[in-house]
């Protein structure tokens, strides 16, 4: 009788033993999940659940490493007259400093189309790719970027977007009607703005001019919209051969580096969005480009909604 309960008291410890060692491997392979999402860790569980329900990315989010990987820089043509040399225009900055990395929004869990429901864009030739090419997404896809409305127009600035309505104004039409985007906004019951303004600012007006009408926007908009939340998005950049003797990619760095201050001063989320269509030496990659300008072919936006996802506002 004692030899049996020696037994069972033996089998009894083997098994607990195991049930232990079980429970610790188990444990163990949950550490990923507890780590905050980065570029080097987007796989975390947080990141996968995020994503469900959002067929455009990969379980393990490739795309997240893809959005914040940089592309090849383009060689100069030396058959060619580049605007760099012909200006003697300073190289644009290939790493942004720290202080700069400081005010842009923070990396999330990545959204759901969802998430941009209620949200207007505001912005010029380049964001009305963006809505062109949201259109597109949607013959096929129609919860694609949620129920998000456009006011893009080309030519549009910060300063032409503050001025008065009229139609000598380059306001778009709503209601057959040239309206201020914040008249828009309101109409519209925007929750969330995001705004990208400035190529056609840079060229005409100082730092300081520029500034001064996006304070005036953002004024506006939340006279119309008291509650409103605001994404100021950075100035998207040029290609090496599409810069001018005064619209060049080190100047609308400096311009990007006060529309930050700015974000941070007024309370709004700044984004930058430059920083995924730019080469490795600071420039609009010319595979992204559809003009050898500043406008952007479908992989450029493909880019650009990738980097909202993991950086967009939330009501």
């Amino acid at each position: 009788m004692g030899r049996k309960n020696l037994i069972t008291q033996i089998v009894l410890a083997l098994v607990v033993v195991g049930l232990y060692v079980l429970s610790g491997f188990l444990c163990s392979g949950s550490t990923d999940a507890d780590k905050p999402l980065t570029p080097d860790n987007p796989t975390n569980n947080s990141a996968k659940q995020a994503s469900q329900g959002n067929s455009d990315f990969s379980e393990n989010d490739e795309q997240y490493k893809y959005v914040f990987s940089r592309l090849e820089a383009q060689d100069a043509d030396p058959d060619k007259t580049c605007p760099r040399d012909k200006y003697s225009l300073p190289l644009p900055e290939t790493e942004r400093s720290e202080s700069f990395k400081a005010l842009i929004a923070p990396v999330t869990e990545k959204q759901s189309w969802k998430d941009f429901n209620d949200t207007v864009f505001i912005g010029d030739s380049v964001t009305l790719g963006l809505q062109k090419f949201v259109t597109e997404k949607r013959q096929t896809k129609t919860d694609y970027f949620g129920n998000a409305k456009f006011i893009s127009v080309g030519s549009y600035g910060a300063a032409t977007a503050v001025a008065p309505a009229g139609e000598e104004s380059i306001h778009r039409y709503f209601n057959g009607v040239r309206t201020p985007p914040q008249d828009i906004c309101s109409s519209y019951g925007a929750k969330k703005v995001y705004i990208c303004l400035g190529l056609n600012d840079v060229g005409q007006f100082s730092v300081d001019e520029y500034i001064a009408n996006y304070k005036i926007l953002v004024e506006n908009l939340r006279k119309a919209i008291p509650d409103v939340k605001i994404a100021i998005q950075s100035i998207t950049p040029i290609t090496l051969y599409g810069e001018k003797q005064v619209l060049y990619n080190a100047k609308i760095d400096e311009y990007n580096d006060s529309l930050a201050s700015f974000a941070k001063e007024a309370n709004c989320a700044f984004l930058d969005i430059a920083d995924v269509l730019k080469d490795s030496n600071g420039y609009l990659a010319t595979s992204l480009s559809s003009d050898d300008y500043c406008h952007l072919m479908p992989e450029a936006y493909e880019r650009w909604v990738d980097y909202l996802l993991y950086h967009g506002v939330k009501q």
